[in-house]
């Protein structure tokens, strides 16, 4: 099955960083092989998989979805850059997953021993063709397991050259601070197996250490687990940014009205449209949609930028 959205944008402006209250679950332990959201660019999965990620997202209450832009770890897939990632990124954002791409993976060798200026190319290719698809960037995934702080901190240095969303940096449990000077948020991995306290104390660490903006982003295998939601309340109640691994709350970080208000002229068109079509309207995280029907059909989508699209959306 294949779905396309097409996207009109009515109003300017793109998708801009929202990275503040953001909504993943990158680790899907339950959900088969492969199990993690990086996977959703690779080769190596199939439309019907990508339906059911989609699908597994959305009903977690996910607005963000984290996205390899390589990897050549087989367990993943293989990622490389391809000609359709502009429409499958643009597919995310008419659903309401925006997409954070991680532009370096770990447990890939070859990848790993690329010079730095072939690192810094590789990331101006992926801002300049997709920068108004995506919300924000993370520049790799448990970066001090093959960069030293200063390859790191250049390389966040030279993509902000040609982006102005925010870039993060992801890191193993031990957390070297001093590889995040240069990034605008901190992916923090806390490392599995903790108790809720255990949890506390780590999350208050980072927070107590660091002026930057958190998100705890790696806590639990399995994100659909009870175990893995309440860990992410506990660390919205913290005072994190955003979570990737679950959470049963929707504020975290963000302001306390995360849904576009819909009033006055703006109001009065959704209301039209909705009725011109016979569509529901529908109030998420991030934006405000009108749709005919969850899998088909015309609609439209009203973003807490102020964006307005259009879609269609066709199934077969």
């Amino acid at each position: 099955m294949k779905a396309i959205a097409l996207a009109i944008a009515l109003l300017c402006g793109s998708a801009q960083a929202g990275m503040y209250g953001s909504r993943a679950s990158f680790l899907l332990k339950g959900f088969g092989q492969p199990w993690m959201t990086l996977s959703y660019l690779s080769d190596d999965v199939s439309e019907e998989w990508r339906t059911a990620m989609e699908g597994t997202l959305l009903n977690l209450g996910d607005t963000h979805i984290y996205l390899y832009s390589r990897n050549e770890d087989p367990r993943v897939g293989y990622v490389t850059p391809r000609d359709n990632w502009e429409g499958r990124l643009e597919y995310l954002n008419s659903i309401g997953l925006r997409p954070v791409m991680w532009l370096m993976a770990d447990d890939s060798p070859s990848l790993a021993k690329l010079s730095l200026p072939e690192h810094a190319e590789h990331n101006k290719m992926i801002v300049q063709k997709y920068d108004s698809l995506i919300d924000h960037y993370v520049i790799g995934l448990e970066v001090d397991e093959y960069w030293t702080p200063d390859q790191v901190n250049a390389l966040i240095e030279n993509i902000k050259l040609h982006t102005d969303k925010p870039i993060g940096v992801h890191l193993t449990p031990a957390t070297p601070l001093q590889y995040a000077a240069n990034a605008d948020v901190i992916y923090f991995q806390t490392g599995f197996g903790l108790t809720p306290e255990q949890f506390r104390e780590k999350v208050r660490a980072i927070l107590s250490a660091t002026s930057q903006p958190v998100i705890v982003s790696e806590y639990h295998l399995d994100s659909t687990s009870a175990e893995a939601k309440h860990l992410g309340d506990i660390a919205c109640a913290l005072g994190a940014i955003g979570t990737g691994n679950g959470r049963t709350k929707t504020l975290c970080g963000q302001s306390k009205s995360p849904v576009p208000q819909a009033e006055g002229s703006t109001a009065i068109a959704i209301g039209i449209l909705a009725i011109a079509i016979g569509a529901t309207v529908y109030m998420q995280n991030n934006y405000t949609s009108v749709r005919t029907s969850n899998d088909e059909g015309l609609g439209a989508r009203y973003d807490t930028d102020g964006t307005v699209f259009l879609t269609y959306k066709l199934r077969w």
